[in-house]
């Protein structure tokens, strides 16, 4: 896990390092505004790998943010592989988690 960081702590620092409002990641991520507040102020569990995903389509740093919310940290190429988007594009949750395991 990223030390010292919460997935919403990180979740608002990128959002915030782009200037995207929350209402603009929502419109942009299809995750509801709703949603996104509280995961930013930890009112919420971390998310699934799915809508980790969503707003990684928006905001990059897939793989930071897998590890904050627990699920684990990839190596550089594979987290690369990530971003550019070859693997998970239309993969579901457990595909994702089994794939993101066997790394």
């Amino acid at each position: 896990m990223v030390m010292g960081k919460s997935f919403g702590g990180l979740l608002k620092e990128l959002r915030e390092k782009q200037s995207y409002s929350i209402n603009k990641l929502s419109e942009k991520s299809g995750v509801s505004t709703a949603h996104l507040s509280r995961l930013e102020n930890k009112r919420r569990n971390p998310p699934s790998p799915k809508t980790i995903k969503k707003i990684s389509r928006i905001l990059g740093s897939y793989s930071e943010l897998m590890d904050a919310a627990g699920y684990g940290k990839l190596s550089s190429s594979q987290a690369e592989q990530v971003e550019a988007g070859i693997i998970f594009d239309i993969l579901e949750d457990e595909e994702i988690l089994e794939l993101w395991n066997d790394f």
